[in-house]
């Protein structure tokens, strides 16, 4: 498939249910009756729901809705193959650890090539029993955690942080961290507002959970509007803080967002509006850890939109980007180059030396990161030629439907 150069991409954009906050909703249910709304039909969180159906939960479809309840009892061991999702996989160890369940993680190549990171420890320490793969992924846990625990959490880990809280607000137990930089708020906003945390509600009314449009999925889509000309572009998305760096940084490059809030809580919702970019002025920046943390999962599609532009942006990841489905340091840096800009690593920076108009296009051969595949696309759409994209159905992963969209807005596809 090719992406071909595009412009005058104007319209309102439906974009799919937020993953992140789905898999919180579904780990959710294990402790109390859920109706979740517009949930995310992606990958990921498919393997969210298949996990939680193997601890027990009940699942039926209601009235368009699924409706979540809590397993009757739990099983003594189980299996969970999370596939893709680490969100799911660190979940599912904090759920198990909480129950003292003998539980065996695992997932796809991607995830099984992933460190489990700090949540080993964490969960050690706590009181349960974490053995791992020399530190990656297949995981077992067995033991019940014990006690209150308190944690520094650095750099901030939103999968790290949700996983303990979800074994918290299970147990009664108490959890207490700092964190730093702030990673993203939705297990706490979520649990505290369902009255699950820190201490467990008591009745057993089903809790309502709409689900926001991906803030993730809509990164692409104002890179997207930003770099095509004539382009214009909103929808209605999830607006959290945590997740909005990317719309910072096309401002701060001289591109034009627009956002009306609507909502603050549970979660910050609101129409976002993208245009095309109009100033041409040369800027340079320095990304620090917050913003960085802010767009943690948008760096590829960063490196693009900052790669067809008039600007110097050092992203200072603090090694924030290793451990994810590729090295996205390494990776976000050579498709840069692949694809006709100027990038370099120097230490744990990221340095992009952009200019408008620099991307030439290229192809991008069979790649298992969806991220990169999704900011290949917006490169083949801004590009001077084009970019051919050997499997552009890895970025459904977090952004189901995402050639259908694009050719929608009128991008050219072949």
């Amino acid at each position: 498939m090719k992406v071909l150069p595009s412009k005058n991409l104007i319209g309102r954009v439906r974009i799919p249910g937020d993953k992140s906050i789905t898999i919180r909703a579904y780990f959710l249910s294990l402790m109390h009756p859920v109706i979740v709304n517009n949930e995310s039909l992606g990958r990921d969180a498919r393997s969210g729901l298949k996990a939680i159906r193997k601890f027990g939960a009940m699942i039926m479809r209601y009235r368009g809705s699924l409706k979540l309840s809590p397993p009757k009892s739990n099983p003594k061991s189980v299996k969970i193959d999370a596939g893709n999702s680490a969100t799911t996989a660190r979940f599912a160890l904090g759920w198990a650890a909480s129950n003292g369940i003998d539980a065996y993680v695992y997932g796809d190549e991607n995830l099984n090539s992933r460190k489990v990171g700090e949540l080993e420890q964490d969960l050690n320490n706590w009181g349960a029993k974490i053995e791992t793969n020399n530190g990656f992924f297949p995981v077992s846990t067995s033991n019940k955690i014990k006690g209150d625990f308190d944690l520094d959490i650095i750099p901030g880990s939103g999968t790290r942080k949700g996983a303990l809280i979800i074994a918290s607000a299970n147990t009664g137990l108490n959890f207490s961290w700092k964190e730093s930089p702030l990673s993203r708020d939705h297990s706490e906003r979520m649990y505290a507002w369902a009255d699950c945390w820190p201490k467990k509600r008591t009745n057993n009314e089903p809790v309502w959970i709409d689900i926001p449009s991906d803030a993730s999925a809509f990164a692409v889509i104002a890179c997207l509007a930003s770099l095509t000309p004539g382009s214009r572009m909103y929808s209605k998305i999830l607006t959290n803080k945590r997740r909005s760096g990317l719309l910072r940084l096309i401002e701060k490059i001289g591109g034009e967002v627009t956002v009306s809030k609507e909502s603050e809580w549970p979660e910050s919702i609101g129409t976002v509006g993208v245009n095309s970019k109009k100033d041409h002025l040369f800027r340079e920046l320095t990304i620090k850890s917050q913003d960085l943390m802010d767009m943690i999962d948008e760096v590829p599609l960063a490196a693009i939109l900052c790669s067809n532009s008039n600007c110097k942006v050092v992203f200072e990841t603090g090694g924030m980007l290793g451990n994810k489905e590729s090295n996205r340091l390494s990776s976000s840096c050579e498709l840069v180059k692949s694809f006709g800009g100027d990038a370099e690593i120097k230490g744990d920076d990221l340095v992009i030396y952009g200019k408008e108009n620099s991307i030439q296009g290229g192809i991008l051969e069979d790649c298992s990161d969806h991220r990169i595949v999704l900011a290949a696309a917006v490169a083949g759409a801004c590009s001077q030629n084009g970019v051919e994209i050997k499997n552009p159905e890895t970025g459904n992963v977090a952004f189901p439907g995402w050639v259908e969209t694009f050719k929608s807005l009128g991008v050219i596809i072949k």
